[in-house]
């Protein structure tokens, strides 16, 4: 027969085993957001810290646009420039980080210039306005019969953030000033793989891989 106390030695073991256990997941989480404090706390938060800060989140939580949010937040930096060229006179999606949870890129937007209405897919979106005005002009669903009607005009400001829902996401972006460049930081999750782009007369739409098109606004 055992003596009792090597059972209860045993159990004890395997209670503590047990525990590791079950609370792993609690235990990295916590790890994660110690180093997700460290990163946003930093004086310098660059682009390569956004995008691995983003990899640190739970991609399955119900409150992910939340994080997403708090992690925009966070980028104060300007290295975004580093992918910009500020002489090209078209606008751009330039593409910065994708996997199978998010994408990350910068929307580039010359004096009067910006993309046609939109839909985002599948995706919802995030953006961060890093220099310049972003005008958002939202649009009621189309009829297909004639001109789009829009509902709301927002002015986005540096350091302010929009956030688009895949449920209700017709708009379109642009940069209404004569002189200065607009730059937004932008993060689509899941990635965006196709959309709808609209002609703003007819409401007739057409499938698109991406809204890379550029749209020269009138004044």
């Amino acid at each position: 027969m055992v003596p009792s106390i090597f059972l209860k030695f045993g159990q004890n073991v395997l209670e503590y085993f047990l525990d590791i256990y079950w609370n792993f997941p609690t235990l990295e989480n916590n790890v994660r957001q110690n180093d997700s404090l460290e990163r946003q706390t930093r004086d310098y938060f660059t682009i390569p810290d956004l995008i691995e800060e983003l990899m640190s989140l739970n991609w399955r939580h119900k409150n992910i646009r939340k994080h997403v949010r708090r992690s925009l937040e966070a980028y104060k930096g300007d290295d975004y420039m580093q992918y910009i060229n500020i002489q090209e006179p078209e606008y751009r999606r330039i593409g910065i980080h994708e996997n199978y949870d998010f994408q990350v890129l910068l929307c580039y937007f010359p004096p009067l210039k910006g993309n046609p209405p939109h839909n985002h897919g599948d995706a919802h979106c995030c953006f961060k306005v890093m220099k310049g005005e972003v005008h958002e002009k939202q649009y009621r669903i189309p009829n297909h019969t004639g001109p789009m009607q829009w509902r709301a005009i927002r002015i986005y400001e540096p350091g302010e953030i929009n956030e688009t829902s895949k449920l209700l996401n017709l708009h379109s972006c642009y940069n209404n000033s004569q002189s200065e460049i607009a730059v937004a930081v932008v993060v689509y999750f899941p990635p965006l793989t196709s959309c709808y782009t609209y002609d703003e007369s007819t409401g007739l739409a057409r499938l698109a891989l991406t809204p890379d098109s550029s749209l020269t606004i009138e004044t």
